[in-house]
């Protein structure tokens, strides 16, 4: 899916590697936006701005490969009311980990 293909508007958004199946689970007021800029950040050379833990690990898996070889970017969920998205990617943190999924997130 292009990103100019998802959501413009607030949402729960999920950032997996296509070997290992390694996740993780963003939120956002601008879905779109949001994941354009992930794409962006993670793929350049430049500084990590700001530098994450999280942000350093998706970076590194690349290994020399695209963002878009390494990484399948899809929507989780829509969140109507931008106030619901911290619990709500809080809920999507937790359904992956208690999964035994192997996470890019540091856990909340």
């Amino acid at each position: 899916m292009a990103v100019s293909d998802f959501p413009k508007g607030p949402g729960i958004y999920l950032i997996t590697h296509r070997e290992n199946g390694s996740v993780y689970v963003g939120k956002s007021v601008t879905l779109r936006s949001r994941l354009r800029w992930h794409k962006r950040s993670i793929g350049s050379p430049e500084p990590l701005k700001p530098p994450t833990k999280s942000k350093a690990a998706l970076r590194g898996a690349l290994q020399g490969k695209s963002v878009d070889e390494v990484f399948e970017f899809s929507i989780l969920e829509e969140v109507s009311d931008r106030a619901e998205l911290a619990s709500a990617e809080k809920r999507w943190i937790t359904h992956f980990h208690e999964r035994g999924f192997a996470m890019y997130n540091v856990l909340l």
